[in-house]
Formats: structure tokens, C-alpha cells, sequence
């Protein structure tokens, strides 16, 4: 059984434009964007814990990141 969920993500008040934005589920790369924006419906096949990781690079190549678990639980 399936599972999805939205993901919004956006890098604000940055000193530097953000460039590129990618969203990794259980290190595969989900979702893409070239701003500082990132949304995507995301489908997971799997009913357990994922950790998601936002990575964003402004336009001098400075990466920020954030990582986090996420528990999908279809049985509640």
C-alpha cells in the first residue's frame, strides 16, 4: 500500500539568491528546484520511518541542509 504527502520546503531571508534545491527520500533524490522554492507530491511504497533531507545551494556554491525522520504510519 502506498503512501504520499506534500512536501513545501522554501530558504528564506538568505543572503545570497538560492540557485538549486534537491529533497532526498532515504537518499533518493525526490523533488528538484532552481529557486529558493521546493514543492512536490511525494509517494513512498513503504509504511515506516524515512528521513528526508532539504539541501539548497545559493549562487556562490554555499550549501545549507536540514534532515529530518518522518514516520509513515497507514494504520492509524
Amino acid at each position: 500500500m502506498g503512501s504520499t504527502f506534500n512536501l513545501d520546503a522554501q530558504i528564506l531571508l538568505n543572503p545570497k539568491p538560492i540557485t538549486t534545491m534537491k529533497a532526498y527520500l532515504d537518499g533518493t533524490v525526490v523533488a528538484t528546484s532552481s529557486n529558493a522554492t521546493l514543492r512536490h507530491e511525494i509517494t513512498t511504497a513503504l509504511d515506516e520511518t524515512h528521513i528526508i533531507t532539504i539541501q539548497g545551494w545559493d549562487d556562490e556554491g554555499i550549501e545549507y541542509r536540514v534532515q529530518q525522520n518522518i514516520n509513515i504510519n497507514l494504520n492509524q
